[in-house]
């Protein structure tokens, strides 16, 4: 765990539990692209926290800003989760390699960079569940679950089963928010 990713925990949260996302899983994210560092651009252009791309942006943000950058990448990642069918593991890929990539080879593209950074992202995860739990994430009728939720390390021996369960808990979420609804 980054105590330097975990600067920015606070705006993590506020930009992810208003779409029912889990914040370790942007911490993940955060750590694997940015290390944490908001001042950090990529040789491909992308910037800040979460490594987005400024045609992301609209023009005059600041893309450097973390509060807008965390914004725009959270509202990214979550774009590419409801492109992906809440699929969590081609949602990390998308990310990494884009939607369209991931719907062109039906999963994983099958560039190193992208198979690496869904391993890397996965075992990241591990290090920032603290925080789903800090805020309890799960709603009250799921907390009798949590044992089962978040004994990660015992159910799960690689990084996809890790996100595969996430991937299961945000179904889950949205469809107790459909019922609220």
């Amino acid at each position: 765990m980054s105590e330097q990713v975990l600067r920015w925990k606070d705006l993590v949260i506020k930009y992810a539990l208003p779409l029912v996302f889990p914040p370790s899983l942007v911490l993940a994210i955060m750590e694997a692209e940015s290390g944490g560092n908001e001042k950090a651009v990529s040789r491909a252009g992308a910037r800040g926290l979460l490594q987005v791309m400024t045609f992301h942006f609209k023009d005059g943000e600041d893309t450097l800003d973390p509060d807008t950058n965390i914004r725009v990448g959270v509202s990214f990642l979550y774009n590419c989760l409801t492109n992906l069918n809440y699929d969590f593991v081609l949602a990390v890929a998308a990310y990494n390699a884009g939607v369209g990539a991931v719907q062109k080879y039906n999963g994983i593209p099958p560039f190193a960079e992208t198979q690496s950074y869904v391993q890397i992202v996965g075992r990241n995860v591990l290090n920032y569940l603290s925080v789903d739990q800090e805020i309890m994430f799960l709603p009250p009728s799921y907390r009798a679950n949590a044992p089962e939720t978040f004994t990660f390390k015992e159910a799960f021996s690689n990084s996809q089963g890790i996100i595969n369960l996430l991937s299961t808990r945000i179904q889950k979420f949205k469809n107790l928010n459909e019922d609220v609804h």
